[in-house]
């Protein structure tokens, strides 16, 4: 890393007077190291790493911690891996990252008051969430709740293109593309009482609702299903979902879809509009599907598209497809 990197490694130690990162204009084309780090006063490769989430390894894992590298650990800075002690350490520092399962942050995430204070965890701390050690198939964690929570970090299966990815895609396609968006701020300032469950406690007066109009009008040369150049014409239909915080995505009212066009893949026309009631825009993504309508069999899904509220503008789009 010191050879091939040189200059682009961030090297040094953090600074202890500090009580956050810095901005990652501040480390613009710098490579930061995530690992453990000795304890202080710790020769070289005496120390053993701790187990992370004991629900989430595997046995095997278990056994046998492997030691940590006293090189690598002298490049940690501001990403020092350590061991979650609590929501409430007091010992913690800003620099110090821990990973959380998914069943660990399902857990916390369930809960009211955990909720309100993982959000305050990670208004100065960095938490990295990663599956469940069951998704051996490549299938994903659902990133939502992670990431309105204030989670920086959602670590996804990307061989599987599934809505998960869709909707990493999209929370992530602000800010040229860079994989760096500025979090609201009822994300960073812990002192705003924002819960990411049900209810989320934020004052409407700071942080309005809106109602979102969409007028899905029509559709071009939409495949049949799995690209197939044979086969019955589709019988296409347009799915519309509100995803983001719970207030939003478990309200039924932002879950609709259009009437079906029967025998018509090459220029359906719908022309309906529909009405969101939205009340953390801030979080909201609009997720679109185009299906095809099956009597006897399942919908076969043809596309979707992806997009934050708050990239969204006024006037016509067009979407090219994506199957996902």
């Amino acid at each position: 890393l010191v050879k091939i990197l040189g200059p682009q490694l961030q090297r040094g130690e953090p600074d202890q007077d500090l009580d956050h990162l810095p901005a990652p204009n501040q480390l613009i084309n710098k490579v930061l190291v995530k690992a453990k780090r000795l304890p202080p006063g710790t020769s070289q490769d005496e120390a053993e790493e701790e187990d992370e989430d004991e629900d989430e390894r595997d046995d095997a894992k278990k056994k046998k911690s492997p030691k940590i590298a006293g090189k690598l650990s002298a490049l940690v800075n501001y990403i020092h891996a350590v061991h979650f002690k609590g929501l409430n350490n007091k010992d913690a520092k800003y620099f110090h990252m821990s990973s959380f399962g998914e069943s660990k942050t399902n857990k916390l995430l369930s809960d009211h008051e955990t909720a309100r204070d993982f959000v305050r965890y990670n208004t100065q701390q960095i938490s990295r969430i990663y599956p469940g050690a069951k998704r051996q198939d490549s299938s994903n964690l659902k990133i939502m709740p992670a990431l309105v929570a204030g989670c920086q970090i959602v670590a996804l299966n990307y061989q599987t293109d599934d809505r998960q990815n869709l909707l990493n895609r999209a929370w992530f396609s602000g800010n040229g593309g860079c994989g760096y968006v500025l979090k609201p701020e009822f994300l960073r300032n812990p002192s705003i009482h924002y819960n990411p469950t049900k209810l989320n406690g934020l004052p409407k007066s700071k942080f309005p609702g809106m109602v979102l109009e969409v007028e899905v009008v029509s559709g071009q040369h939409i495949p049949r299903p799995q690209g197939s150049e044979e086969g019955e014409v589709i019988d296409p239909y347009v799915q519309l979902h509100i995803r983001g915080h719970a207030d939003d995505f478990e309200n039924e009212e932002n879950h609709v879809e259009t009437a079906v066009v029967r025998n018509n893949g090459f220029n359906p026309v719908w022309r309906e509009t529909f009405k969101f009631s939205i009340r953390v825009p801030d979080l909201a993504v609009l997720e679109m599907k185009i299906k095809d309508h099956s009597k006897s069999n399942k919908d076969q899904h043809l596309g979707s598209v992806a997009v934050p509220l708050k990239y969204l503008q006024q006037g016509y789009r067009r979407s090219e497809e994506r199957r996902v």
